[in-house]
């Protein structure tokens, strides 16, 4: 822009032969010539317009002058450097125009400061010093005053000057000089001799003023010091005459508003610009795009916008251009022109113009026809122009592109989607098309939540295109479709898709390629698929290394281990992390997580210490509450109850989510019944339900004060809550509070009467009957099965019912677990017990799912299976009396293990719990008899059957007794001890408790009809069987 407005300095020349010191076709030495033949060669190629012909004589002239201190040679000399600069200036040569320039300015006299500094200023921005171009144009915009020489009086006296001073010209010659000069108002081309300075320089005119600021403004500009922009180009706008460098100037004010955050007059001025012409002229309409993206970057939309709409379409701004480009060429002479676009061998699109004569056209060639004249250098600006506009992209697509997002941002959505469609739809294979389908399928999401086009549209493109970042930003959209509709399966069934992608190294597709396997492994965590969620944030561990998800897939990954119970794998990871990372984002959950851990490790004074830190650094962390509460946990089974009670009030008082609330109070609760303070579990629970509202676990709270109330004798009333509760929250799956109120109210309901009972059943099924809610109706039929005890029927009929086991509750699970368990179906357990630990992990009735899953294992002969499962039964709920199973298997193992010694002691183990008493006792009794038997310790064994059968004839129905009787008559006759066997077979048929089970008939047969009736006739009679001496009475003491 400074260039074109430089060049005005001296008017357009034709392009002249330089030849240097030729006249007259001779070639003249310089240093033939005395300093007045100097200045006449070079007023010789002036006048020829042969400027750079006059270089070697004027520097010439200046080095032989060089020292001379007479004030007229000075001045001549001033008057030389001056036009010197002014060649430099004209010839583009801007360094050669800078320095005569600056020593022009730097040395007295200095008659003519405004031409000066006026071509200082322009030839020092087209070299880039733009600092002292600043300084030039401020200081020439102050119209400096001429300079003397010191002492003098005035201009040069022409009269005064010696013959050799003139350069061989007469007085009257150089005068007539001097009015030609003025003539040609002073421009450097027009220039042939060398003039003395006027007697007074003129002001600058608009149009040089108008130059000057356009260079001051431009040069700040491209320093980025916008204040300084603004009045330089305010007086352009103002002062420019011509269209195009007015809008020129319009925009680049409009830049500095933007530059200085003053949007409302970059507005106006936008305004402004749109009622000029300037809109057509190409360098504008680009320029137009970058104000726009700056405004859109600032925040700017509305102005954006405007300026956005302001860009004309590339066909009409090639109308218009060519339209202009016939007026200059019919002010040249030439025949108006029509545009030729054609695409060469390699795919370059080609622009030329073809000469419109009549029904023919001509083309021109390097933009000449022979017999034409001369293009002027104004068209073939424009011509360059124009095919450099043609040579772009259709920059239409993104205009409209940069729209739709404008649209977004300022809550169109709807347009927003008609525009990016818009750009898809015109090129559907361009990046930017791709770019636009990207964009809209976000807005269909968010706001639009048009999930349904998103499924579609998404699914086609996919299965079109899988390079680059546009197919990776599709996936992401649909995943984030998915999410917001909670379908995470869906999300999974992506991952074919992302797997197919085509490999990049582009860093952005990487970033978007890593956020789609992030996203995959959370589904999983929320799926509860642990193990594939492990394996997929060590994909983004291992294949996208320093991305900006290794922070949170390292917490994962922990975090997916710790579900998986792989605690010293979880506590190592949460220990790395915190190194890599001390001020994490995760750091308080990771600490806590490390206590969990300890705990899950069995490591409680350790977990107890971590947790404690927990509690010390991160008080106002979420992580605060859980750690108060399981450091509470921790305390209440050490026995240390009023610590237990001030962890878990803190806990509840800096809750802050309704599941840390609910949790803390629970385990309160559960402690105040072991302590039977009743008054303050009611309080405690309806404070809870008042602070929390309809958030609050209503049906846990309510199993809780319905205990209370049954432990106080008011039965009737806690059986009416449990009932209405069960039915209001019964159709709610995850509600683990319905399934503790079904197990209590079966408990609760042995004490009712027995027409308290049955009305309370027929309440029970008309409820099932009326509700349409498959889960609340399985709930009901449970209930009300326990209550007739008919459950393994029920739950024999559900393994048949329910092919999707995911719409059973706990309770539902359970009664299957026994069912299957009793018909040794072992088919589900898998599955049932996946169900549990997957989503019902702290339901009381997981137990059934253990001890199906641990005698499924048994029974398919993975011992080791078996024995942790048994042993994790035991973890869970103590020596609770429905858990002797647990330890009657573990002993059964290790008898199949023939470790005889661990085999004793697990059933040794069972009889020094009290809960266990009865049965397993009796079963445990003749399973040492069957390890001592084993280990080849027979008397032992008789012991140990002998015993089961005399303690324990009347538990198991008489099974285990039964089954002593025949193992003990086993042995004696091991021993060789026949008459011993006889009588113990003799004393089972005389006990009542088993000479009706089926084992007995191997009594019969050993002993023969004869003896069997005896017996019989001997029992109707009152007898009893005597014996002189009791069975094994040789044997005591023969295996110590």
């Amino acid at each position: 822009m400074c260039r074109s407005r430089s060049s005005k300095i001296l008017p357009a020349l034709v392009a002249c032969v330089i030849v240097c010191g030729v006249v007259n076709g001779q070639q003249v030495e310089l240093s033939e010539l005395s300093s007045s033949g100097l200045l006449a060669e070079a007023g010789q190629s002036l006048s020829v317009d042969n400027y750079a012909g006059a270089i070697p004589y004027l520097n010439e002239y200046l080095s032989r002058m060089e020292g001379v201190e007479d004030d007229r040679v000075i001045a001549l000399m001033q008057s030389v450097r001056l036009k010197l600069g002014q060649i430099g200036a004209y010839l583009e040569d801007s360094s050669m125009a800078v320095n005569y320039l600056t020593e022009y300015t730097e040395q007295l006299p200095c008659l003519q400061p405004r031409e000066a500094w006026k071509l200082l200023a322009l030839n020092l921005f087209e070299l880039g010093e733009f600092p002292a171009c600043v300084e030039a144009a401020q200081y020439a915009l102050t119209q400096p005053e001429p300079k003397e020489l010191p002492g003098s009086s005035g201009p040069v006296d022409v009269d005064a000057l010696s013959k050799d001073e003139r350069g061989g010209l007469t007085a009257r010659q150089l005068k007539r000089i001097e009015r030609e000069e003025k003539k040609k108002k002073k421009t450097l081309r027009a220039e042939q001799t060398i003039e003395a300075a006027p007697d007074v320089e003129p002001d600058y005119s608009v149009e040089e003023l108008v130059m000057l600021n356009m260079t001051l403004a431009e040069a700040n500009m491209k320093m980025s010091l916008w204040a300084a922009c603004i009045e330089p180009y305010q007086y352009v706008v103002v002062n420019e005459k011509d269209e195009d460098r007015r809008g020129y100037a319009i925009l680049q004010l409009i830049t500095a508003y933007i530059g200085l955050e003053r949007y409302e007059e970059a507005k106006d001025s936008i305004l402004e610009l749109y009622q000029t012409n300037a809109r057509y002229n190409i360098r504008v309409n680009m320029a137009l795009m970058s104000a726009a993206a700056a405004l859109f970057n600032a925040g700017e939309y509305d102005s954006a916008l405007l300026l956005y709409r302001m860009v004309l379409p590339r066909d009409e701004l090639i109308v218009y251009q060519v339209e202009k480009m016939n007026g200059l060429r019919r002010e040249a002479g030439l025949p108006d022109v029509e545009m030729v676009i054609s695409t060469n061998d390699v795919g370059r699109v080609e622009t030329v113009f073809g000469n419109k004569q009549g029904e023919f056209d001509v083309v021109e060639e390097d933009g000449f026809a022979q017999g034409l004249p001369p293009k002027p250098e104004e068209l073939l600006r424009l011509e360059e122009s124009v095919s450099i506009l043609i040579s772009l992209p259709p920059y239409e697509n993104d205009v409209i592109f940069r729209c739709g997002l404008i649209f977004v941002q300022v809550g169109r959505p709807w347009e927003a989607v008609e525009a990016l469609n818009y750009v898809y739809e015109q090129d559907p294979d361009a990046e930017i098309g791709q770019r636009a389908f990207a964009e809209m399928m976000f807005v269909l999401v968010n706001p639009l939540e048009e999930f349904a086009q998103v499924e579609v549209r998404g699914r086609e493109f996919l299965a079109t295109y899988d390079e680059g970042l546009a197919p990776r930003q599709v996936a992401y959209a649909m995943t984030l479709a998915y999410q917001k509709q909670v379908l995470w399966t869906s999300v999974k069934n992506l991952l074919p898709i992302i797997e197919r992608f085509a490999d990049s190294s582009n860093s952005t597709v990487l970033r978007y390629e890593c956020e789609l396997y992030f996203m995959q492994a959370i589904a999983d965590m929320v799926l509860l698929n642990y193990f594939e969620a492990r394996v997929g944030f060590e994909r983004v561990l291992i294949d996208y290394p320093d991305s900006h998800q290794q922070e949170n897939a390292r917490y994962w990954h922990a975090m997916a281990q710790q579900f998986l119970k792989n605690f010293q794998d979880s506590y190592d990871e949460f220990v790395a992390y915190e190194e890599a990372y001390p001020t994490g984002e995760w750091l308080p959950s990771v600490v806590f997580n490390m206590g969990v851990s300890q705990f899950g490790l069995e490591s409680y004074e350790e977990a107890k210490d971590i947790l404690t830190r927990a509690v010390n650094e991160f008080p106002d962390d979420v992580v605060y509450s859980d750690a108060l509460a399981l450091r509470g946990d921790l305390y209440a089974a050490d026995g240390l109850l009023d610590e237990a009670e001030a962890d878990y009030r803190n806990a509840i008082a800096s809750a802050q989510t309704v599941r840390q609330d609910s949790y803390a109070v629970f385990q309160l609760v559960s402690m105040f019944d072991l302590e039977d303070r009743y008054e303050d579990t009611v309080e405690l629970l309806y404070t809870y339900l008042g602070r929390c509202g309809d958030e609050a676990d209503v049906a846990k709270a309510t199993y809780w004060i319905g205990k209370t109330k049954i432990n106080q004798g008011l039965i009737p009333e806690a059986i009416e809550v449990y009932k209405n509760t069960i039915l209001d929250y019964g159709h709610d799956i995850t509600q683990e509070g319905v399934d503790l109120i079904i197990t209590e109210t079966i408990k609760v309901t042995r004490r009712l009467s027995e027409v308290e009972t049955e009305v309370l059943l027929n309440e029970l099924e008309v409820a099932r009957y009326e509700t349409d809610d498959k889960t609340l109706e399985l709930r009901l039929r449970v209930l009300i099965a326990q209550m007739r005890d008919e459950a393994d029927e029920l739950g024999e009929k559900l393994i048949w019912e329910l092919d999707d086991l995911t719409l059973a509750p706990p309770p539902v699970l359970a009664v299957i677990c026994d069912a299957s368990l009793a018909n040794k179906d072992f088919s589900r357990a898998d599955e049932i017990l996946e169900l549990f630990t997957s989503r019902y992990e702290t339901s009381d009735f997981m137990r059934s799912a253990l001890k199906l899953s641990a005698y499924g294992l048994y029974e398919k002969g993975e011992l080791d299976g078996a024995l942790a499962m048994a042993s994790e039964a035991q973890a869970l709920y103590g020596t609770e009396a429905d858990l002797v199973w647990s330890q009657l298997l573990k002993g059964m193992i290790r008898i199949e293990q023939q470790e005889w010694e661990a085999a004793e002691q697990a059933f040794r183990a069972v009889l020094t719990v009290r809960e266990w008493r009865g049965a397993p006792y009796a079963e445990s009794m003749f399973q040492l008899g069957k390890i001592a038997e084993l280990s080849g310790k027979l008397s032992t064994a008789f012991g140990w059957y002998q015993r089961t059968y005399f303690q324990f004839r009347a538990h198991a129905k008489g099974y285990w007794a039964a089954e002593a009787y025949l193992a003990s008559a086993e042995v004696l006759d091991a021993l060789g001890l026949e008459n011993d066997k006889r009588n113990t077979y003799r004393a089972m048929l005389f006990d009542r408790f088993v000479n009706s089970l089926p084992q007995a008939e191997v009594a019969r047969t050993y002993l023969g009809d004869e003896e069997v009736v005896e017996i019989e006739m001997k029992m109707e009679l009152g007898e009893s069987l005597a014996l002189e001496e009791p069975i094994g009475a040789s044997l005591k003491g023969e295996d110590e």
